[in-house]
């Protein structure tokens, strides 16, 4: 019994008689080293959808394609080809053999190319230059009329020519029609070793389109625009104020706005500082720049006491409290007292993103090394909603000052979600911001529950919806050891890294202070616990905002309480 695509036959019908009887037949009488594909739909090079009724695929014997009709056919002493059904006659173009040739000749390049790519060691490789390898040929099936050798055009041939009689013996006569060929065309078989790997690779690929999270991101994020007419706004406001404090809630496109404007400064020929608190957004926003000087304000820090006499790092083993007050007190110093002591200053323009994190020494600090000192130009990004480090600086003297009430970076669903922890310059999500899907929130009563729970959610938005690792994140309030990843090197099959570089081929993890700032496809925002300082609401908004598409939350206690 001959291996039959699909496995069921036509249906009984008016119409698909002659094809059901034929299919019956081969699959009845073929022998079992033969494969048969019915309905075989293909693209033509016209850009139409073509079928063959019927491909016979053999190992030794290779392939032919069989145009079936029922009914019957004739051809009139002008040469119009017409054929019988429901009684009347229907004109056609071509002859049951031409259609045969033609979808033979549509069919054997796209195997051809599809051959070239099949990563298979039995296969040899096709030479671009050469016809398909394997043997092949085309007959013409008449499951319920009769032929005779005399009434046969000239393009055909009683041997692939399969009238009702020859489907007493259909073996026989595919046999003799698909020899017929092999004889005129000097090909290779298939082979018995290739036969399986040819059907499924190469003719009949399995093909699954199936809809993945991966492919709804990219759809999303095409309903986002970059710039609307108040970011534009801002922009326009750098030519004509020499001081600009532009305030906004998450999403709003602070740091796109910060990067452009330091681009356009240096492009009129300013020396630019790109400053911000966070290391690791310094780090993403100097990728994205190159004729200004970007540095997170610790690092400009760490530079002045390494040049400094008077300044040393406090010891590996001074406690956090000591370490936190260097930081927070004695380096700003540092840096005040080497900027004060240059010849000239070091920058005509600095730019701030996010400025509310600035304690209020810190902006003295700046000034020192700024053309112009306290009235010099100064371009300040900020959201009073995401001070989760409680400086409350007390920022210079800006009298222009531009909102952003728009929300870019997150899905409707995700914006409705972090509304709840509302600031007074709390955004509206764009009108033409996907809608997305709510945040999957999951409780936890232990720390073993939740490491497994997020390792199945990992593995899932991997491997089934086709997420790449660099799409995700995952925060938590403390630092990886005092975590729920704590001793941990890899979680649902992705090993975990703590540094932007590496995040390609690997699954990050931050604090929310750490990656304060940025923004991930998708955010696995764990160990919530609303009653841990470190989970402040204006810490859970800052970790829920990073989230542009999906946001998945495994919570000790209700995430939004508090609010």
């Amino acid at each position: 019994m001959a291996v039959m695509t699909p496995s069921t036959p036509p249906p009984n019908e008016q119409g698909s008689k002659a094809e059901r009887d034929a299919y019956l037949a081969f699959e009845r009488d073929l022998p079992d080293d033969f494969r048969v594909f019915h309905g075989l739909e293909l693209l033509t090079d016209d850009g139409q959808q073509g079928e063959i009724d019927f491909l016979i695929v053999h190992p030794e014997l290779g392939l032919l394609v069989v145009e079936c009709k029922g009914g019957g056919v004739e051809r009139d002493h002008n040469g119009r080809w017409q054929r019988w059904y429901n009684g009347s006659a229907e004109p056609m173009n071509e002859s049951p053999w031409e259609q045969a040739d033609s979808q033979l000749r549509q069919l054997l390049p796209q195997l051809k190319s599809r051959l070239r790519e099949v990563d298979d060691p039995e296969f040899e490789p096709i030479p671009r230059g050469g016809g398909f390898p394997y043997a092949y040929g085309t007959a013409a099936a008449f499951p319920l009329a009769s032929a005779q050798q005399a009434n046969l055009p000239l393009e055909a041939d009683d041997k692939i020519c399969f009238s009702s009689a020859d489907f007493d013996d259909i073996e026989s006569a595919v046999r003799q029609a698909m020899e017929f060929w092999s004889k005129r065309r000097d090909k290779s078989p298939i082979g018995q070793a290739l036969i399986d790997a040819f059907c499924q690779k190469v003719l009949y690929p399995p093909t699954s389109l199936v809809q993945t999270m991966a492919a709804e991101i990219r759809a999303e994020d095409r309903q986002f625009e970059r710039l609307s007419q108040e970011q534009l706004a801002v922009i326009r406001s750098l030519k004509d104020h020499e001081r600009l404090r532009v305030e906004g809630g998450a999403g709003t496109g602070k740091s796109l706005l910060a990067l452009e404007a330091a681009r356009m400064l240096a492009d009129d020929g300013h020396r630019v500082l790109l400053t911000c608190f966070n290391r690791k957004l310094a780090e993403s926003l100097d990728e994205k720049l190159d004729d200004a000087e970007v540095a997170h304000f610790h690092g400009l820090c760490g530079e002045a006491i390494e040049a400094s006499d008077g300044f040393d790092f406090p010891d590996d083993d001074a406690d956090k409290e000591d370490q936190s007050r260097f930081w927070e007190e004695d380096a700003p110093i540092a840096l005040f007292e080497a900027l004060e002591s240059e010849d000239e200053p070091r920058w005509d323009a600095i730019v701030v993103d996010e400025a509310q994190d600035f304690d209020s020494s810190w902006w003295d600090a700046l000034e020192a090394g700024l053309a112009g000192g306290s009235d010099g130009r100064l371009v300040a990004f900020l959201d009073s909603g995401q001070d989760i480090f409680d400086r409350h600086g007390e920022m210079p003297q800006i009298e222009h000052i531009l909102p952003l009430t728009q929300n870019f970076r997150n899905t409707r669903a995700i914006h409705e979600a972090i509304s709840a922890f509302s600031t007074d310059h709390s955004p509206q999500s764009h009108p033409r911001a996907p809608r997305g899907e709510p945040p999957e929130i999951q409780c936890y009563n232990s720390r073993e529950n939740e490491r497994k729970a997020i390792g199945r959610l990992v593995r899932q938005l991997v491997t089934e919806e086709r997420l790449s690792p660099e799409q995700l994140v995952i925060l938590t309030p403390r630092s990886r050891p005092n975590s729920v990843l704590a001793d941990c090197d890899s979680i649902g099959g992705l090993e975990i890294t703590d540094t932007l570089e590496e995040s390609d081929h690997k699954l990050l993890h931050d604090s929310i202070g750490g990656f304060k700032g940025l923004e991930r496809d998708v955010v696995i925002f764990a160990d919530v616990d609303p009653d841990h300082p470190r989970c402040s609401p204006e810490a859970r908004y800052v970790a829920a905002s990073r989230a542009r598409n999906r946001l998945y939350v495994f919570e000790k206690a209700d995430w939004q309480a508090d609010v």
